[in-house]
């Protein structure tokens, strides 16, 4: 799997994990935030990476700072390359 690739199946499980763990539905979090639902979904499949301005939008109804979620992704996409050594 190429990094790119990668990154966006990393950036989206991490977003769809927050999302779950606070118990929001993908339409709940797209309302609250104003991003768009068909948007957020492809992001959360894997598909797109989320720009600045879409995790901008999410960091307030998701309770995250835009910097830890980048410190996930970074850990998660080092330990992946590490195993794939």
């Amino acid at each position: 799997m190429e990094n790119n690739d990668l990154l966006k199946q990393i950036v989206g499980k991490n977003l769809k994990l927050r999302r779950t763990e606070m118990n929001l539905s993908q339409e709940g979090l797209t309302k609250e935030s104003g991003v768009n639902d068909k948007h957020f979904g492809r992001i959360e499949r894997g598909e797109k990476l989320p720009g600045f301005q879409t995790l901008y939008k999410l960091r307030t109804s998701m309770n995250i700072s835009i910097d830890k979620l980048i410190d996930e992704v970074e850990k998660e996409m080092e330990h992946k390359e590490t195993e794939d050594q």
